[in-house]
């Protein structure tokens, strides 16, 4: 009865075995094989065949339900509790109590996207520290943080000795006695009886400090906002007992003093696909949207942001709707925000304690979102903003986000938030408003002049009003439009045309972007003295202005893709110029010697000026200079020599100090207006440097690249140098190094100790990678299509058979006069850090200690194994052999086509594959049909598995079977002696099976010639966790973890110590 109710519904069984043990209930043996044999007793006794029969059948039903019982996961009074049985009772009340899974708070029925949020949240309530711990889970109101909070209360409170969820603390606290009211809420929880009188707030306090110190608690407090409310409702955190745990759950994220110990769990927007599931439950009570409206679904999914709340409230408002009323809600989401959505939102921007820090929010929800931090902060701080402090204020509150580009970032929803907060300003009449964005309202102020002083910023843009050029130029506005439009700070327009002289034009512009700008000049009347960025990219400029007047505010100029622009403006009216960007002047030919004066540039970006010949000689006076793009200047010549002359009227000759000079010219001379270009005259102060596609020869590096000591990211991709300066080791603060598509580089010298990041592909010649630094610890190499490599040091090394060390050829079962007697051997291989496919002839790798090949089995000849097994595994265990140790192993694995097609479909496809893909497309396809050849060894008797993974193997056919030969040495983190019990257990693939697996020791005769052939690769780094190595080249895991370990950081339990452990236990089995 029991078993079948189980089948009908959702309950769980628990079997107690008292008494008794399981495999006696499984078999019925012992007092059960006493009892059946009674009932068969009386059965076969029975002179009715049907009543017989019905009793024959209810005995075998009884014998079934034993067994299905016994191989549950039950309670044993032996195994779980030493046969006590009090200690037993109460193990069997904790796990009721724990399947029971009891709850206390109401949550959402759909936690799409939330189970995995909560589960790291579970894992540090479980943790069973002693210490008092406090969680700070934050993020944007509407985001789940409640309902997580919840989640894990419900998971979690019946492990306390007390506990307590207060629950809108902020909202709650602004009632009068809020506070109190929620003390009393909090001693009634803990304490599991009426609430106690509590008459103000110090009181409670006091209270609360006796009560707390005396049980383990967990204590949530939901929505808090201030510092203050955490004090006086909980008091001070060492008043808690050991192991209590409390969690915040705020929009604020420096909610604590930044000198406690907390842990930040911060809770990000939903994937696309779980916001389209989640909003699926709430509109259609199903996981997906119903046919029809799947379009509609995935826009409103859109335009939540992944926001839940948002996802609930649309997702409800347009269940059971037909589709018009659908169209017609995505029609006035578009116009105008969900109030409901809105007013959530909206709190946390009242919360901000000044209407400075509000107004910085509004005006970068409307005009800055994915702008740099930096551009922005120059142009507001113009504004007279605190922006630095005020960014920080709005990330706090969760109102702002900064992305790995340093780009800030505003959800949508809160977006349109801030734009219906200034639409309010003067909903009928957008001349009223501060800041215009919409372009077709600034059109229309702008054309029937009805702006006023209230505006400050404005944003128009006729190529989105109009689809071509054509019909946007038809279109002229008047200058006196801007007239009464006094205190415009932010202009913004993009192909307009305006027409009037701009003596009245407003004179506090901070920024003015001006794409398309239509005239060959800057009008002379035209008021910049305020500017501090100045933007007229894709303009018709010749000259950039005629004016002398001195704007010492303009910090950030940029003139790219200014395609009629031949010579740069005189520099010294820009005497505090940070920013000059001059990318894709393509007929920009000279560089005027004013530059030289620019002392505070720090950003220069010349790229794709590919008529730029010559720089001035004062170029190397720009000491603030951090970066510079100098990407696709072909025509300059970095290997001419670098001259600078200086000529006063008080002295001969060239000035003294300099640095840079190779020749002198000792007699009176004029300062040459420019030179050619050297690397020599590059200013030492810069860190970041790009000079890709600019022809550059090894002489011209090797002359003067290690001068510049600060740098730390260099691009020299694309160019036609076949090797790297010595001198490169020099520049001690190089972090990122870029040379993909260097076709005729052939090899690289030793690199800074200080490289973090080095990408070099698709550089054809490469070869060989010497002595790469921060091998295992922060280094990212990144060299793919690299056909040609095969050399990384300290990584593989992929040679010849022909000279390779006739010793290892021989443990290979290798013999080289029969290999050769085959003729030419044209074989794939597959590179899995190079991802492709080559050809050659036969190769061993050299990775992690580890000899190995892949070769057909009918090409090896004399086979000898001490151990051999047909199938997928092998066990054995290592025999004594006297005065002799374990030198290395031989490792043989069979390998047979097993996959369902017929091997000449495959023959015929990868023919094809090899005339039309590239070789990395290859390699993919190929990775897909033979997969990574991992395999593995476990040395049971010490606990320690390799795992390893070939970084290169020959590609296989279908037609044969295919034989890796492996030979690994012993060393001391690579450790089998006599008497270990030893397991080899390859993987299988889709395509390919194991056939056999054999292996053979090879023995030393004394210990002096074991050390002459024991390997000395250090397999530190591959550790994965205690006696688990995970030997591979294209999986980070372990190389990360070995830093981190470096560092002293924690390191957590990774997928592949999970899945070596699963490997483990499959090993044990496999040996039972």
């Amino acid at each position: 009865m029991i078993l079948e109710h189980k089948k009908k519904s959702c309950h769980v069984i628990l079997p107690v075995f008292y008494d008794v043990i399981p495999s006696q209930v499984r078999h019925q043996t012992g007092c059960f094989a006493k009892a059946f044999g009674r009932y068969e007793e009386l059965f076969m006794t029975e002179t009715d065949e049907r009543k017989r029969e019905y009793l024959r059948n209810k005995v075998e039903g009884w014998r079934e339900a034993l067994r299905e019982v016994a191989n549950l996961a039950g309670m044993d009074l032996r195994n779980d509790a030493n046969g006590h049985e009090s200690k037993f009772i109460h193990k069997i009340i904790k796990v009721i109590g724990a399947k029971l899974n009891r709850k206390v708070l109401y949550v959402a029925p759909y936690m799409i996207g939330m189970e995995y949020r909560v589960r790291n949240i579970n894992s540090w309530l479980q943790d069973k520290s002693a210490d008092v711990g406090i969680a700070v889970i934050y993020g944007m109101g509407g985001i789940g943080k409640t309902t997580i909070a919840k989640d894990a209360y419900n998971s979690n409170f019946n492990k306390f000795e007390g506990s307590s969820f207060l629950a809108s603390i902020r909202e709650i606290s602004q009632r009068p006695d809020g506070l109190v009211r929620l003390q009393r809420q909090l001693l009634s929880d803990i304490l599991k009886k009426k609430e106690e009188q509590i008459n103000c707030v110090d009181e409670g306090i006091i209270k609360i400090k006796d009560y707390i110190g005396c049980k383990r608690v967990l204590v949530v407090l939901d929505d808090v906002d201030c510092r203050d409310h955490f004090d006086k409702i909980i008091g001070m955190r060492h008043w808690f007992y050991p192991g209590s745990k409390i969690i915040l759950t705020t929009r604020n994220k420096h909610l604590l003093k930044a000198h406690e110990v907390f842990r930040i769990f911060e809770v990000e927007k939903l994937h696309d696909w779980e916001s389209l599931e989640l909003f699926s439950w709430h509109a259609f009570k199903q996981d997906h949207p119903v046919e029809g409206y799947v379009k509609q679904s995935k826009e409103v999914a859109r335009r939540c942001g992944g926001l839940p709340l948002a996802l609930e409230v649309l997702g409800s408002s347009l269940s059971g709707k037909n589709l018009d009323i659908w169209e017609s809600a995505l029609q006035k989401l578009a116009a105008i925000p969900d109030s409901q959505i809105i007013a959530k939102l909206r709190i946390s921007y009242d919360s901000l304690q000044d209407d400075h820090t509000k107004r910085l929010f509004l005006y970068i929800a409307c005009f800055f979102i994915g702008e740099d931090k930096s551009f922005i902060v120059r142009i507001l701080d113009g504004c007279k903003f605190h922006t630095i402090v005020g960014i920080d204020n709005l990330i706090d509150r969760c109102l702002l986000t900064i992305n790995g580009r340093n780009e800030l970032m505003i959800h949508q929803l809160l977006r349109d938030m801030a734009r219906e907060i200034v639409c309010q300003e003067s909903p009928k009449e957008p001349g009223k408003r501060s800041l215009l964005w919409d372009h077709e309202q600034s059109l229309n102020v702008l054309t029937e002049k009805t702006g006023t002083e209230i505006v400050e910023a404005l944003y128009l843009d006729m190529h989105v009003l109009n689809n071509s050029a054509e019909n946007s130029n038809q279109i002229e506005l008047k200058t006196e439009a801007f007239a009464r439009m006094r205190n415009l700070r932010l202009l913004q327009l993009n192909a307009v045309k305006i027409k009037g002289g701009f003596k009245d034009f407003p004179k506090r512009l901070t920024w003015l972007s001006w794409h398309r700008f239509s005239l060959k000049s800057m009008p002379s009347d035209f008021p910049m003295e305020s500017l501090v960025a100045l933007d007229l990219s894709h303009s018709k400029l010749e000259h950039v202005w005629k004016g002398t007047k001195v704007l010492k505010s303009l910090k950030i100029l940029n003139l790219s893709h200014c395609h009629g622009l031949t010579y740069t403006p005189n520099f010294t009216i820009f005497p505090n110029l940070e920013d000059l960007i001059l990318e894709d002047c393509i007929h920009l030919v000279k560089v005027h010697k004013s530059i030289g004066e620019l002392n505070k540039l720090v950003f220069l970006n010349l790229k794709g000026c590919k008529n730029l010949t010559k720089l001035p000689s004062e170029f190397h006076c720009l000491t603030s200079l951090r970066t510079l793009d100098m990407s696709g200047c072909s025509k300059l010549d970095p290997s001419a020599d670098a001259i600078t002359i200086y000529s006063t009227s008080t002295t001969n000759g060239v000035e003294s100090g300099s640095w840079l000079f190779k020749h002198f010219v000792l007699k009176p001379r004029k300062v040459p207006e420019s030179i050619y270009f050297s690397l020599a005259t590059l200013p030492r102060s810069l860190i970041t440097l790009s000079l890709t596609q600019c022809n550059l020869s090894n002489d011209g590096l090797t002359r003067s690249l290690g001068s510049l000591s600060l740098l730390q990211d260099l691009n020299l991709s694309m160019n036609p140098i076949s090797s790297l300066p010595e001198s490169i080791k020099y520049l001690t603060m190089l972090k990122s190094l870029r040379l993909d598509n260097c076709e005729r580089l052939e090899s690289l010298p030793e690199l800074p100790n200080s490289l973090a990041m080095l990408n070099a592909g698709y550089c054809s010649s490469l070869q060989m990678v010497t002595n790469p630094p921060n091998l295992f610890t922060c280094l990212e190499l990144d060299v793919p299509n690299c056909e040609k490599l095969v050399e990384v040091q300290d990584i593989f090394t992929l040679k010849p058979i022909r000279n390779v060390d006739p010793e290892i050829t021989k443990n290979l079962s290798l013999d080289l006069v029969e290999l050769e007697s085959l003729g030419n051997l044209d074989l794939k291989y597959s590179n899995h850090m190079t991802r492709v496919i080559t050809r050659g002839e036969v190769q061993v790798l050299f990775e992690c200690g580890i000899y190995s090949t892949l070769l057909p089995r009918s090409w090896f000849r004399g086979l000898c194994c001490d151990f051999k097994r047909t199938g997928s595994g092998l066990s054995f265990n290592v025999p004594s052999h006297a005065n002799h140790k374990v030198q290395a192993l031989n490792v043989y694995i069979l390998y047979a086509y097993a996959g369902d097609e017929d091997p000449t479909y495959f023959k015929y496809l990868f023919l094809e594959m090899d005339r039309s893909a590239s070789a990395s497309d290859s390699f993919y396809e190929y990775r897909k049909f033979f997969g990574r050849g991992c395999v593995e060894i476990g040395n049971m008797s010490k606990d320690m598995i390799w795992r390893y993974w070939p970084v290169c193997k020959c590609v296989p056919d279908c037609g044969q079977d295919w034989l890796w030969s492996s030979h690994w040495k012993s060393g001391h983190q690579f450790i089998i002696e006599a008497g270990d019990e030893i397991v080899v257990l390859p993987e299988e693939t889709k395509n390919f099976k194991v056939k056999e697996v054999g292996v053979q020791i090879v023995w030393d005769e004394d210990e002096e010639n074991g050390r002459k052939h024991n390997t000395n690769v250090d397999l530190s780094p591959y550790l994965d966790r205690p006696g688990r190595y995970f030997l591979n080249h294209y999986f980070p895991t372990p190389f990360q973890q070995y830093y981190d370990k470096l560092q002293g950081k924690a390191v957590e339990e990774s997928y592949i110590s999970k899945v070596t452990q699963s490997m483990l236990d499959y090993l044990h089995q496999f040996e039972k």
